[in-house]
């Protein structure tokens, strides 16, 4: 998960908890691949349910982690909101409807996608907005 582009996850379930422990675990996979990560959450409410859900997702991982505002020093930033372009990661796991502009482009960007047609027709907005600006896009069915 080293190289720059884009990883669209797309999550068959309905369940919002599902996509949030789909986040969580690609985070995870990042993270002990030496990654440095943040985690994008639609909003302060769920940026600290994510906080909360990566101590408890996986009993048998540990993920040392903080909400932006907390510490930004953290190996693994949970952050509302698109963060600035400056932001030190090198994978990013986003949850949100809008994609990343370009000041994100030299990093991994995970897309992670729930069932539901607005979310669908969201993801492929996204999909085709990182085509246009350069990048490959590959779809993961999960």
């Amino acid at each position: 998960m080293s190289a720059p582009g884009v990883d669209f996850y797309v999550l068959e379930s309905p369940s919002e908890a599902a996509v949030d422990r789909l986040a969580c675990r690609v985070v995870d996979k990042a993270y002990g691949a030496g990654h440095r990560v943040a985690l994008l959450a639609r909003d302060d409410a769920h940026g600290e349910l994510l906080d909360d859900l990566l101590w408890t997702f996986s009993q048998g991982s540990f993920i040392p982690h903080a909400l932006v505002r907390d510490d930004e020093q953290a190996p693994v930033l949970v952050h509302p909101g698109i963060p600035p372009g400056d932001i030190p990661v090198e994978v990013i796991v986003t949850l949100l409807d809008d994609p990343l502009d370009e000041a994100f482009h030299h990093l991994r960007i995970a897309d992670i996608i729930g069932a539901g047609e607005e979310r669908r027709r969201q993801a492929r907005l996204r999909f085709r907005f990182y085509r246009e600006h350069g990048m490959e896009p590959r779809t993961h069915r999960i």
